[in-house]
């Protein structure tokens, strides 16, 4: 999953009925990213498959935000980020623009427009993917857990949903997200008992974005998925253990084009990360097993970050993913995956 840093500069801006706040920022990056025996769609009009296990990742990205706050105390905003980044399937560019508007008070915060599922909003980035941009250990795990990726193995995509509630008290954050179109919601809660926090999911998929690259493509179908988080600081350690399973209307194995089964998929993990002052480090496991074949392997992989200061830091990654190699047969297969880039903020 991509972390991105953001750092802002505020202007603000006055009229005669109220202040304003307006906030421009951004971030950049750009590395080079390995993946074994990777293969790509050639845009040509041959249609072959190419290989080319190296390549250049870059991504440029700027944020806009504005809020202002009424005599009775709601505050309203809207924010949008624009973003232009490399392609790896696809060996093309992709652009993207993320509108949201927001009304804020005691109730909490409704927020309306391209948002994240409930359980990306309150959970994202506890799977931990080490590396520069991350080198995919977390794709699979992330994919139960946030329906985030709507393929398992390869691809990328999204449930939708443009309505979120998020609400606050004592220990409690509750998250929740629906589509006003189609028939997807999910909710988060957790509880913070300050040694540790837990927290659990819930996602029902009705649709969802497909945009698959590859022969064999797990794609998510309809059906519901549960999420448990356990996670904490001890001795300087940040940690994070999880459990998902996804319970399946329709889970299609796409073995060359051809639907073949109709399952189950259930995964868990744990992720880690030690800061040392100037660098940290990171590492992440996770399992992942599709019910009633023979198609299941372990992501592993260990990142390190430098921090070079002003907001920018020197980040690297190695790890290993297991891949479908013939869905028909059940066979999988091990690649080595590896980065190294810089990120910066503005």
């Amino acid at each position: 999953m991509k972390k991105l840093l953001i750092a802002s500069t505020a202007l603000v801006a006055t009229s005669g009925f109220a202040a304003a706040e307006v906030t421009l920022g951004g971030s950049a990056q750009f590395g080079v990213i390995y993946q074994e025996d990777r293969t790509v769609r050639d845009v040509t009009a041959t249609g072959e498959r190419v290989d080319d296990d190296f390549f250049l990742d870059y991504e440029l990205q700027f944020d806009l935000s504005g809020s202002t706050t009424t005599d009775s105390g709601l505050t309203f905003g809207a924010s949008a980020d624009f973003e232009n980044d490399s392609n790896a399937f696809a060996d093309s560019a992709d652009q993207g623009f993320d509108p949201e508007i927001f009304v804020s008070g005691g109730f909490g915060v409704l927020t309306i427009g391209d948002v994240d599922v409930a359980t990306d909003s309150a959970f994202g980035g506890r799977t931990r993917d080490p590396g520069y941009d991350g080198i995919g250990i977390d794709n699979k795990i992330d994919a139960l857990i946030f329906a985030d990726p709507a393929t398992i193995v390869t691809g990328d995509g999204e449930i939708d949903s443009n309505i979120r509630y998020e609400f606050s008290t004592g220990g409690f954050d509750l998250t929740v997200t629906a589509d006003s179109f189609e028939e997807n919601y999910a909710a988060a809660l957790s509880y913070d008992f300050g040694v540790v926090d837990v927290g659990v999911g819930y996602v029902n998929i009705e649709n969802y974005i497909e945009n698959a690259n590859g022969d064999n493509d797990f794609t998510l179908g309809g059906g519901e998925s549960w999420s448990l988080f356990v996670g904490g600081s001890t001795a300087g350690f940040d940690w994070d253990l999880y459990y998902a399973d996804h319970e399946n209307d329709g889970l299609m194995l796409v073995a060359k084009g051809t639907p073949t089964m109709t399952t189950d998929v259930t995964g868990y993990g744990g992720s880690l990360s030690y800061d040392l002052g100037g660098y940290s480090i990171a590492f992440a496991a996770n399992y992942v097993e599709i019910d009633d074949t023979d198609l299941d392997g372990w992501d592993y992989g260990i990142g390190v970050s430098y921090d070079l200061g002003g907001g920018a830091s020197l980040d690297a990654g190695i790890g290993s993913i297991w891949t479908i190699e013939d869905a028909a047969t059940g066979d999988t297969d091990d690649k080595v995956v590896a980065s190294l880039g810089m990120t910066f903020s503005f």
